[in-house]
């Protein structure tokens, strides 16, 4: 069993660590926290001021349990455990600065995220390399442009996480090599233009958990061809999609290919 010897702030109480099942414990605790957050909460807690700020090897910027600033040298990066959240524009790749040599960040290709993330803020990960990425099941929210041209993001079936509950605006858009999308039974919002000009997409998978989708999520998706729901959703979903009633396709879940 791995050692760990330190100590950490939990709901206003300092905890000791000794091992690797106090961290296990302390990180469910965490999430046990944050389970009930407004989607309003959940842009706060990626976008507040942060003190005690310090950088780890790599040179990316912590505070407490949440990643503020990502990495600037590497093309690589394992997000530490026990983070909850990753705060906006952290590993924000901006291409205009290459043509005019102030590049201050590497693209990322490779990134590891933990299961203790609850949060992805907005712009987080956009204009970034990565050909895949593997979305933890903790993670209830993702901010607006959050992957935003992740042109290279290669995906035939892209399982949202299961605790998965808001998705901002244009989050994915010109995701162009994602084919398919499946949302989970969590999910209540998904923004406008979410997934505009994925032009791979072929089909979606959304239950009828949904409260809200904005309007457009899908423009620009010129090789959709099944917007696949819940047998007996079919006029929940006309409301939602009155321009694309025709690929509204009733299907049990379980026969997704």
């Amino acid at each position: 069993m791995g050692k760990i010897n330190g100590y950490i702030e939990l709901n206003g109480k300092i905890q000791r660590i000794d091992s690797i099942e106090d961290l296990k414990r302390i990180v469910n605790e965490l999430g046990k926290t944050f389970t009930d957050l407004t989607e309003k909460e959940f842009k706060v807690l990626t976008e507040k001021s942060l003190s005690d700020v310090y950088k780890d090897d790599c040179g990316c910027s912590y505070s407490e349990n949440q990643l503020f600033e990502g990495v600037k040298s590497s093309n690589q990066y394992k997000v530490k455990e026990g983070t909850i959240a990753i705060h906006r524009s952290a590993f924000y790749y901006d291409y205009r600065y290459r043509e005019t040599r102030r590049i201050w960040k590497e693209q990322i290709e490779n990134i590891s995220l933990p299961q203790s993330l609850i949060a992805i803020g907005k712009k987080a990960f956009r204009y970034n390399a990565f050909t895949n990425i593997e979305l933890p099941d903790s993670v209830q929210y993702i901010g607006d442009e959050a992957f935003m041209h992740c042109d290279n993001f290669e995906c035939e079936r892209l399982s949202l996480p299961m605790e998965l509950r808001f998705i901002g605006t244009q989050a994915f858009r010109n995701c162009s090599k994602i084919k398919a999308v499946v949302f989970n039974d969590m999910i209540k919002t998904i923004h406008s233009m979410a997934f505009q000009n994925c032009t791979s997409l072929e089909w979606v998978y959304i239950p009828n958990t949904v409260e809200e989708i904005g309007s457009g999520i899908f423009d620009g998706c010129v090789n959709l061809k099944h917007i696949f729901i819940p047998i007996g959703s079919r006029e929940q979903f006309e409301g939602f999609f009155p321009f694309d009633k025709d690929k509204l396709t009733e299907i049990e879940k379980t026969k997704l290919k």
